[in-house]
């Protein structure tokens, strides 16, 4: 990885590089074009971003709501991993398993193999309207802030969800977890293993909140909404 680190220092290509080498997964930060991008030499970023390609191209209304989901998640605090909260990929799996749960996708299993590369990836304009991609962010605060077993249940979307018998903390053993977030690589991390039960109280308050505020007017009304 430092080799990495040498190579994109010379080439100009990109900002200041960052190594954060004392990570779970050591990783390099920097910016291309303006666009923050972490450099590391294991697999599963590239099976994840795979996934959620495959999920992206499937189903269009995902990409903007995927972004809308991100930006409320840092205006929220609740994107704020480094506290114990949540990281920006949980959030994303949150809303995948929301997205499944509703019926609004169907499931796409994890790749086993990468496929050969690609010279550019391209994305239509998604042509949903804003009236659909409401529909599914209301949803997503709804199945969080009201439905969602954040004590017992583990948002995992390896396999397609049975709503009737979704997989528990207990059948992992991750019972002295306060919630968990299965990863669909590395399958043995709950990515909110470091989450307090406190701090999950206060995220499902969060989507009841933002439930409210989207329910009462327009997507702006969700960023005026005062939380502590």
């Amino acid at each position: 990885l430092l080799g990495v680190l040498d190579k994109l220092e010379a080439s100009g290509i990109c900002g200041e590089v960052t190594p954060i080498l004392g990570a779970r997964v050591p990783v390099l930060r920097t910016e291309l074009n303006g666009i923050p991008v972490d450099f590391t030499l294991r697999d599963e970023g590239c099976f994840n971003s795979l996934l959620f390609r495959e999920y992206f191209t499937s189903n269009p209304f995902l990409r903007p709501l995927a972004c809308a989901v991100k930006r409320w998640g840092s205006w929220s605090g609740i994107k704020s991993s480094s506290i114990g909260w949540l990281t920006s990929y949980s959030l994303q799996l949150l809303l995948i398993y929301s997205m499944l749960h509703g019926e609004f996708i169907t499931h796409k299993p994890p790749a086993a193999t990468l496929p050969p590369p690609i010279a550019s990836l391209t994305y239509s304009t998604p042509t949903t309207s804003d009236a659909h991609l409401a529909r599914t962010l209301q949803y997503f605060f709804w199945y969080y802030g009201w439905v969602h077993d954040w004590e017992n249940t583990v948002v995992c979307i390896i396999s397609p969800l049975v709503k009737d018998a979704p997989l528990k903390k207990a059948d992992l053993g991750w019972e002295e977890a306060a919630t968990a977030v299965r990863d669909p690589f590395e399958t043995e991390l709950n990515l909110t293993r470091r989450t307090k039960e406190k701090t999950v109280q206060d995220i499902a308050r969060r989507f009841r909140l933002s439930y409210s505020a989207l329910n009462s007017g327009t997507f702006q009304s969700l960023f005026k909404l005062p939380l502590p």
